[in-house]
């Protein structure tokens, strides 16, 4: 692992030139989300991935962007939470109906992920412009949220015994590598939503889950080691091979799980 591994993430051009759904403020996304129809689970989810794709190509402030993206992730996390109870402990092969709810909550995942590397990525850029918060820490924090929704897809992947996306672990290692070369891996972050802690914290959570033998594992229990190691990856740590006693080796510039 080295900070001269090049950044390759992909964020989408904010090309779009209107966005009807409500103000473009922290207060509009807010009352847009009170006023989503929660007992509808499907329906919320996809209202959420309109939102947040057409966010994702709108021109914004990255600390209005965080603000607003904010506001949206306690319906978001509602909403995936409601549909994964539909598709899980179904048929290998999954109906029609569940398939397309675990899609969704797939879609969603992706969305959020690339909505919060874009607020990282535009507040690096953009360093000098911002001025009412700390522009590290708000990109310590999206880092940590755009790693916890990758986390979240990969876990979601595993449990329907399904390959890992193209550029799946890709985007994990290069979402590490960035905050690695600002040098926020170790910073504490709060979150009561996902879980608080360090973005290597987070990182190293996601590995271990592909480490575990994920596909000879029960849904359920898939579940529990994915919580069980936000605890034990503490104890652990990333970092250059030196004296050849790691046990799992990472290139942050492949496309590929942890090898042994």
């Amino acid at each position: 692992m080295s900070r001269d591994t090049p950044i390759k993430l992909r964020i989408p051009q904010q090309d779009l030139q209107q966005f009807d759904l409500f103000p473009l403020s922290v207060e509009g996304a807010q009352g847009w989300a009170r006023g989503l129809p929660v007992t509808k689970a499907n329906q919320v989810a996809q209202q959420l991935h309109t939102v947040l794709s057409q966010l994702n190509h709108i021109e914004l402030a990255p600390e209005l962007r965080f603000g607003m993206l904010e506001a949206l992730r306690p319906s978001l996390m509602v909403a995936t939470s409601s549909l994964s109870r539909r598709f899980l402990k179904q048929p290998l092969v999954l109906p029609d109906e569940p398939r397309q709810m675990a899609e969704l909550t797939d879609d969603l995942y992706s969305a959020a992920g690339t909505a919060y590397t874009i607020v990282a990525v535009h507040a690096i850029q953009r360093r000098d412009s911002i001025r009412n918060t700390n522009p590290a820490r708000l990109v310590c924090e999206s880092l940590h949220r755009a790693i916890r929704f990758n986390g979240a897809s990969l876990l979601q992947t595993f449990q329907l015994y399904r390959p890992v996306a193209l550029h799946g672990w890709l985007d994990l290692h290069q979402l590490y590598a960035l905050a690695d070369r600002q040098q926020l891996t170790g910073l504490t972050v709060n979150d009561e939503l996902s879980g608080s802690g360090t973005i290597t914290a987070a990182y190293i959570q996601a590995l271990l889950l592909g480490c575990s033998k994920p596909n000879q594992l029960r849904q359920a229990d898939q579940a529990a080691v994915y919580r069980g190691l936000q605890e034990w990856c503490a104890k652990l740590q990333v970092q250059q091979e030196k004296d050849g006693k790691s046990l799992f080796l990472i290139n942050l510039d492949s496309d590929q799980p942890p090898l042994y």
